[in-house]
């Protein structure tokens, strides 16, 4: 019989709890095109494709060199309270906000 733990609720428990946090925070709304990316790319679909897809490239390369996903390394590093996992978090989580500034 399968067990409900927390590998088998963890997605259920990000939808949720974002959810959530943007309705409470009364910023939720659904949209397609995120608004910083259809101002910068002023809605052509080829022009977003092509640093999603670039970005995809590297993510897969960063990925294979590494064995593994960055993500499950991140969530499975942290539960499991390994420094390594939660340094990695901690640079991914900064890169991420680097480059969405360095975007906007």
């Amino acid at each position: 019989m399968p067990r409900v733990d927390w590998v088998l609720m963890i997605l259920p428990g990000f939808i949720i709890g974002a959810s959530l946090s943007a309705i409470l925070s009364g910023q939720f709304h659904l949209s397609w095109v995120p608004g910083m990316w259809e101002m910068a790319f002023d809605g052509y679909a080829a022009l977003r494709f092509l640093p999603a897809f670039f970005g995809g490239i590297i993510l897969a390369f960063g990925a294979r060199w590494a064995n593994g996903c960055t993500t499950g390394h991140g969530v499975s590093g942290t539960s499991q309270l390994s420094l390594s996992g939660i340094l990695f978090t901690a640079c991914f989580f900064l890169a991420g906000i680097t480059t969405a500034f360095v975007l906007s």
